[in-house]
């Protein structure tokens, strides 16, 4: 039986074309059938008392051999009104590196999350064996105490939650009609075989998001040369790329991301600009 060391909560659930599954030494399965769009996922609840208090250290680890086909692991703290705290993640880059956190003030609850790291085009599997322990240290796997889960039950309550993390509004109906331009979700498909005379352009709606840091990126396949505005707060504060951009609101200010496309742009692109909360630049 687990001692509890292991402060983590997932368990089996499903959404759409991702299922989560827990194998036979209490690790985590994860399949994901193609086509899956960015920034989907799985969210576990647990609340931070009594197990945890304020300043404890923590370790958050992964075993060798596991795996993140196209999925990212992540842990995040957040206080009483649903403010992200503090994240620590994981991605296919950086599986085998220890992850140190503390407690923040404030913290009432802890998700674990698992969520598909760019568009998935293939079908993948994931085998993860994530621990959050006490100290500073990364000891033996065991499984979670608080293993369980599923549509509404186990740990913390909430298991399976599906979550979008992409704060981005939806594609609006302003802006110009390309020839071709179909939308799912957040993301857009845009084509144009022709110049045109002028600029074009389409936007996502006004999100207003609360005082805090955020960052924004665009996902784009196909053709470049296309350009991706910031509005914040009714104007354009910075142009968006593939690199993540940090910003910072001090007050709950509208935002969105508008395409503009040049005049002598012609090709196909599909394209997903993503808002998360917190400071992506170094992920």
């Amino acid at each position: 039986m687990p001692s509890g060391k292991n402060l983590l909560n997932y368990g089996v659930a499903q959404v759409g074309h991702m299922i989560a599954s827990v194998i036979d030494d209490g690790g985590l399965r994860v399949a994901a059938t193609a086509p899956m769009n960015s920034w989907i996922g799985f969210r576990w609840k647990a609340d931070v008392a009594p197990e945890l208090h304020e300043g404890d250290k923590l370790t958050l680890s992964l075993e060798d051999g596991d795996t993140l086909n196209g999925i990212c692991f992540q842990v995040f703290f957040y206080d009483a009104a649903g403010k992200m705290l503090q994240r620590a993640t994981f991605t296919k880059d950086n599986i085998t590196s220890l992850k140190s956190l503390t407690v923040p003030a404030g913290a009432m609850t802890y998700d674990t999350c698992v969520f598909t790291y760019g568009k998935l085009s293939e079908s993948t599997t994931s085998i993860l064996h994530p621990q959050l322990e006490l100290g500073d240290k990364r000891t033996c796997w065991e499984p979670p105490e608080k293993l369980g889960g599923g549509g509404g039950g186990g740990g913390g309550g909430g298991g399976g939650v599906a979550a979008d993390l992409n704060l981005c509004g939806a594609w609006d109906n302003w802006g110009t009609k390309f020839p071709t331009w179909e939308v799912s979700g957040h993301t857009a498909h845009v084509a144009r075989p022709d110049t045109a005379t002028g600029w074009q352009a389409r936007r996502m709606s006004a999100v207003t998001l609360p005082a805090g840091t955020y960052s924004v990126r665009v996902d784009i396949t196909g053709t470049a040369d296309l350009a991706f505005e910031v509005h914040v707060g009714g104007r354009v504060a910075f142009y968006a790329g593939s690199d993540w951009r940090r910003f910072t609101l001090d007050q709950p200010t509208e935002v969105y991301v508008q395409l503009a496309v040049s005049p002598t742009w012609t090709g196909e692109a599909t394209l997903t600009p993503v808002i998360l909360e917190g400071d992506w630049t170094t992920t």
